[in-house]
């Protein structure tokens, strides 16, 4: 004999579902409130200059919160001791003669150049939006703006072999996804950036790690944002603004952030960080912290790294007909293809350096004339390659059946220096624009 049992969830059941679930919502916000204040009186006490307030994290289970903390420390890690012994070394780093008394900041301000903030969401993959900080501000500073490419983190977290995806990543492989996108282009999930393109890749020209100290992180903000981690306790989930030190709470665990500035305030030097917890926590998406605070200067390696005009990499290009339709479609850092065919025209172009080059694996042949500005025509000179482009009198380049291909951009027109441009190509051929490369 067979027996059905059939379940009805009755408007009664089902409310009182409701109404259970809203008062551990509610429970957990008293507990949130109740510990700020502890916090903040503690704050007090001690003299610290930062405050406690309810963010985003503040009513997360602790099973939550540690799910975000995603580097993994060896089993001899403790963190209240490498608290300890990086306040030691703050300590005797503000007596040695080794300190930079007169820097106060770093000469790049990385803040300007860092993509908008995310959220990691339920996932320890702190690793990877740490590498992709360290990528984007990198990329835009080369770039000259910040047109706010975001490198997709979840293809790294699913793809990158050297770690755990949203389990995390070990201290031992903390450079693991800046090696991914070094060693396969990564797509920007904002494809609004370029009107001339579908789709944009990226990626990192090298990366190197070292050992953590105030001297090394202060040395390598000077050409890079700089991927660290840190001890996460309680009391940070709460962070709202001023220079977090550590008062209470329990231990969390190890996180990925970036370091991109530093600075003083009477007396107490600290690190400017971002962090992927989104914009309802922190202080505007940034967070300052102590020197020597919570192993961030003081334990494991540091990661930096650098990039060149190849980090502009794949792209899915529209073709324009026109060489000032490329120009004037494009942005610097670009690389904008024209179609094939012949092309005699007056160039508007005030704003980049231009490199003519070939496209893709196939070698373009290109002939012609390019008419340049008298006042930009000295320095033009020095831009003849091998003998298969020729300046002569009447401020022209001339160029003879030149072989271009991505790696021999054989034209570089600095400025406004361009006004007219006569070409014959043989297959499709684009514009690179890169200021300051």
């Amino acid at each position: 004999m067979q027996i059905k049992l059939v379940f009805i969830l009755t408007p009664l059941l089902l409310l009182h579902c409701y109404v259970s679930s809203n008062f551990a919502q509610q429970d957990h916000l008293a507990e949130a409130m109740d510990r700020i204040s502890w916090t903040n009186n503690i704050i007090k006490e001690k003299g610290y200059n930062w405050k406690a307030g309810l963010t985003s994290m503040s009513i997360l289970p602790k099973s939550e919160l540690e799910k975000r903390c995603g580097i993994i420390p060896d089993s001899t890690f403790n963190p209240l001791e490498q608290k300890q012994y990086g306040e030691k070394l703050y300590l005797e780093w503000k007596k040695s003669n080794d300190r930079k008394i007169q820097k106060t900041s770093s000469s790049i301000n990385w803040r300007i150049w860092m993509s908008s903030i995310e959220d990691q969401g339920n996932c320890g993959n702190c690793w990877a939006h740490a590498s992709t900080g360290v990528a984007e501000g990198l990329l835009h500073y080369l770039y000259g703006d910040n047109i706010d490419i975001d490198l997709n983190e979840m293809e790294i977290t699913n793809h990158a072999s050297c770690a755990y995806g949203c389990d995390g990543c070990t201290y031992e492989n903390i450079d693991c996804g800046l090696s991914y996108i070094k060693n396969y282009e990564v797509e920007s999930e904002n494809h609004n950036q370029f009107p001339n393109r579908t789709k944009a890749f990226y990626s990192v020209a090298t990366y190197s790690r070292q050992a953590e100290s105030i001297n090394a992180i202060q040395t390598a903000l000077e050409t890079s944002p700089v991927f660290a981690t840190m001890s996460i306790f309680q009391d940070f989930v709460d962070y709202t603004g001023g220079i977090y030190e550590y008062t209470s709470g329990i231990y969390l665990g190890e996180h990925a952030i970036v370091i991109v500035d530093y600075g003083n305030d009477n007396g107490t030097d600290y690190w400017v960080c971002t962090n992927s917890w989104g914009y309802n926590w922190g202080d505007n998406v940034y967070f300052l912290i102590k020197f020597g605070e919570c192993g961030i200067d003081s334990y494991g390696d540091l990661v930096k790294a650098t990039v060149n005009s190849n980090s502009f990499g794949s792209f899915v290009p529209q073709f324009f007909n026109t060489i000032n339709g490329a120009i004037q479609n494009s942005k610097s850092g670009e690389v904008t293809y024209i179609s094939t065919g012949t092309f005699e025209e007056n160039i508007s172009n005030d704003k980049y350096d231009v490199g003519i080059c070939g496209s893709g694996t196939n070698s373009t042949t290109i002939n012609g004339t390019v008419t340049f500005s008298s006042a930009d025509y000295s320095s033009l000179k020095n831009t003849a390659v091998n003998g298969k482009i020729s300046v002569n009198n009447s401020s022209s380049v001339v160029i003879d059946n030149v072989k271009a291909n991505n790696s021999n951009c054989y034209i570089d027109a600095y400025g406004s220096s361009v006004t007219a441009i006569t070409l014959f190509v043989g297959v499709n051929f684009f514009l690179t624009n890169y200021r300051g490369v």
